[in-house]
């Protein structure tokens, strides 16, 4: 009797949470799935950018130039590949480094000091399309073997 009811405590919330999202289909309800493009097409967030550039800068550091500056010359460089990035620049207490690192999906690239922020560019750029490849193959590979039953469906990006 006691394993039925630590069986219903693990697997009820977790089928009403999928049941929500299997009636509303807002993505949020599905934790194990939330992805940004999911929560861009259903509204929840507001940049689906796939290149996030964390600029830290030291309280005792100065940059050489403005932040406005410096955040319009690394998205004018992305945009030489076609990709719009976020910047977000964040203090660091103590510290006199100014660093930059560039977050693509689960990976992270740098940090890069500031002579050498443009050297993570490519990279970064490098991460975009491989991910963008391996989206693309797994979307062919679901159009060529769409899920039959009604539980691969609801797991399913798709529908």
């Amino acid at each position: 009797m006691t394993l039925y009811l630590v069986g219903a405590a693990i697997v009820l919330p977790a089928f009403l949470a999928l049941a929500a999202y299997a009636y509303t289909r807002n993505p949020s309800l599905r934790p194990l799935a939330i992805t940004r493009d999911s929560l861009a097409a259903a509204g929840q967030l507001e940049t689906t950018s796939p290149v996030l550039v964390a600029i830290s800068v030291g309280t005792q550091a100065e940059l050489p130039v403005t932040s406005e500056e410096l955040r319009n010359k690394i998205t004018g460089a992305f945009r030489t590949y076609l990709i719009e990035p976020d910047v977000m620049f964040r203090r660091v207490e103590g510290s006199a480094a100014i660093t930059a690192t560039y977050i693509v999906g689960n990976n992270q690239i740098g940090p890069y000091a500031y002579e050498d922020i443009a050297r993570g560019i490519a990279p970064a750029t490098d991460a975009v399309r491989v991910q963008a490849a391996a989206a693309a193959s797994k979307a062919a590979a679901l159009a060529r073997n769409p899920p039959k039953s009604f539980w691969g469906r609801l797991f399913s990006d798709r529908y």
